[in-house]
């Protein structure tokens, strides 16, 4: 939520991030996710729903997870950032599995807008048993995907992608 226009703006803010904090809203987690090394601290997108202003949208399908949450950012143009993290949870899933498209909708409560296209921000990620693989495309797609898209390195965890670029108006939870 906004930060009131009062004296005590600060202390109000603190309270809020110490409740999340307490409800594992939040965790220590790499802050630049093409850069985990040296970057780890207290990532401020929702990892559970903590209040009426912080919300985490979820599905599994299939042993696939996906996992969507926003960050109100008062001082930018777009006033908030989200974040989509995909992780292989379960057997179900298959041995391995790749990201080729993305169709989202992001709702902030009075429009919805979509997000399309092929990977994201030119990554391919490889969904594995032991977290995924980088693979980034390199050529113009009109040579073809084996072409285009070359395998990257292994990586442990989920892939997460963050956009800086939203909407104008902060989302308010939902599901995707």
């Amino acid at each position: 939520a906004a930060a009131p226009n009062t004296h005590d703006a600060f202390a109000q803010w603190f309270a809020t991030y110490a409740a999340r904090v307490r409800l594992r809203a939040y965790r220590a987690a790499p802050l630049l996710p093409d850069a985990p090394d040296g970057t780890r601290g207290v990532v401020l997108f929702p990892d559970a729903d903590a209040g009426d202003d912080c919300h985490v949208s979820e599905a599994v399908t299939r042993g696939v997870r996906v996992r969507a949450s926003a960050a109100y950012l008062p001082n930018s143009p777009s006033g908030y950032a989200y974040s989509i993290r995909i992780r292989r949870v379960s057997d179900e899933a298959p041995e391995s599995c790749q990201l080729r498209t993305r169709h989202w909708h992001i709702n902030d409560g009075e429009r919805t807008s979509t997000v399309s296209g092929e990977g994201v921000v030119g990554k391919f990620p490889v969904l594995t048993r032991e977290g995924w693989r980088d693979d980034s495309q390199v050529a113009n797609m009109t040579h073809g995907f084996s072409t285009a898209v070359l395998p990257g390195e292994e990586r442990e965890g989920e892939f997460v992608y963050q956009s800086f670029s939203g909407m104008t108006r902060g989302p308010r939870g939902g599901s995707f």
